[in-house]
């Protein structure tokens, strides 16, 4: 299986009448593995300071993201 049909088959999947709104995987250095179609546009910077903060909860005004 590919990072990216986990993301299209499992992630993004309606389970009980909920379903994540976008999702993505990214590696340690920032790269975007796989991404479902309706995510934002990531800033590099954004995925860095993700990755470097959690599991710290923030929000990243960069993406509107609430972890």
């Amino acid at each position: 299986m590919s990072w990216q049909s986990y993301i299209d088959d499992h992630l993004m999947a309606d389970v009980d009448g909920c379903h994540l709104t976008a999702a993505a995987i990214v590696g340690h250095d920032g790269s975007v593995w796989a991404q479902s179609s309706n995510f934002p546009q990531v800033l590099f910077l954004c995925t860095l300071t993700l990755i470097t903060s959690f599991p710290i909860f923030i929000h990243f005004n960069c993406l509107n993201l609430r972890i």
